[in-house]
């Protein structure tokens, strides 16, 4: 092994997310890539990387986790790590006693709740110095959006030299056929459903305004809230038959065909987060051509301003969310395929996953060089 990554709770989920994607490209570009998680879940394979699981949960996870560092010290030559905590940041240090010539990446995952706590907190000069000292334990941290890059780099100027943007990713295999796909006059949203991040009941009120004022439907993709449900089937017995059946919950697709498909045959993705970092959902959308109707949170903004194939709403505005969707329905013609194919191109090869770790072996040699020196 020369690159470990450790993440507790690897699940099938995490498969074709960012914790499993990366790994699966760095193996292809040579890494002998070792996946470290406990017991309590299990992602049963990716692709040229060995999983292991210890045999622990909490900090005794932990604790194994660093008996593992200590026996493997000398054939680790990176160790990646996910998100900023006292955690991430011990782990960091231990190793770094262990392999003074290894390797720390830090992927961040951030979102606007941990800046704004950050920002509250560097406040403090104590606070601020604590930070500066924990970050001297990571060699590479990277961000998933340019406008948290901007921010962390603005309020923490002793990340230089470390701090880098690479965005989350999806895995395109080869160019589909879309020419036979009818795409319909719908609006889609793919998430959890009822969450409070991810603004649901806002989606829901904003499609009532504008029912009967588009042929437009509503459809719902993920799994459900046990008290979202609760919500829905006190708020139906308020509206319209007629609008009811216009919305359709699909729950949890976990074919990726038959999630493609949804997409592809989509007109509108509607994304009305309260906070986001980089929405795998939204790329997804984005890069199989919809119209996008996104709140001004992650890389929403960035996005869209890629394509130019979308429009941003304030977060919590259920009214600028309706007027928003009216407005793309009547004025959107169905069959874009020229713009749909555009948005789509730009996708696929700004966020593609063969480039992006491209990137980060860039990154991770260019950090190798200058230990080295």
């Amino acid at each position: 092994m020369n690159y470990v990554l450790f993440f507790p709770g690897l699940d099938e989920v995490h498969g074709d997310k960012d914790v499993g994607m990366l790994p699966k490209e760095l193996a292809k570009n040579g890494y002998k890539v070792v996946m470290v998680s406990d017991r309590k879940r299990r992602l049963d394979r990716v692709e040229g990387v060995k999983l292991e699981y210890l045999d622990a949960e909490g900090l005794a996870l932990y604790l194994k986790f660093i008996i593992f560092l200590i026996k493997n010290r000398k054939k680790i030559e990176f160790l990646q790590l996910f998100h900023f905590s006292k955690m991430s940041s011990f782990l960091a240090f231990v190793f770094k006693a262990l392999n003074r010539k290894g390797i720390v990446y830090l992927k961040m995952d951030a979102d606007q709740r941990n800046l704004k706590a950050w920002k509250q907190r560097t406040q403090n000069p104590l606070r601020k110095l604590l930070y500066k000292l924990s970050m001297k334990g990571f060699d590479l941290i990277t961000v998933e959006t340019k406008e948290m890059y901007g921010e962390l780099e603005k309020l923490w100027p002793f990340v230089k030299g470390k701090l880098n943007y690479l965005p989350n990713a999806i895995s395109f295999e080869k160019e589909d056929d879309d020419s036979n796909i009818e795409i319909l006059p719908q609006f889609l949203f793919v998430g959890r459903v009822g969450a409070y991040q991810k603004a649901t009941d806002n989606l829901i009120e904003a499609f009532i305004k504008i029912a009967d004022k588009t042929e437009y439907t509503l459809k719902l993709v993920g799994p459900i809230e046990e008290e979202f449900l609760k919500w829905w089937e006190t708020k139906k017995t308020s509206i319209k038959e007629t609008i009811v059946k216009k919305i359709e919950f699909c729950g949890n697709v976990n074919d990726k065909k038959i999630l493609k498909n949804i997409y592809k045959s989509s007109a509108i993705f509607v994304l009305p987060s309260r906070w986001e970092g980089a929405s795998l959902a939204l790329i997804e959308a984005a890069g199989e051509g919809n119209f996008i109707i996104a709140t001004k949170v992650g890389s929403a903004e960035e996005i869209i301003n890629k394509t130019g194939f979308g429009t941003l709403v304030r977060v919590d505005d259920v009214d600028e969310l309706a007027q928003a969707m009216l407005r793309a329905s009547n004025e959107l013609k169905i069959d874009l395929r020229q713009e749909r194919k555009k948005a789509r191109d730009i996708i696929r090869t700004e966020y593609n996953y063969r480039e992006l770790t491209k990137q980060l072996v860039s990154y991770l040699k260019n950090q190798k060089l200058n230990k080295e020196k």
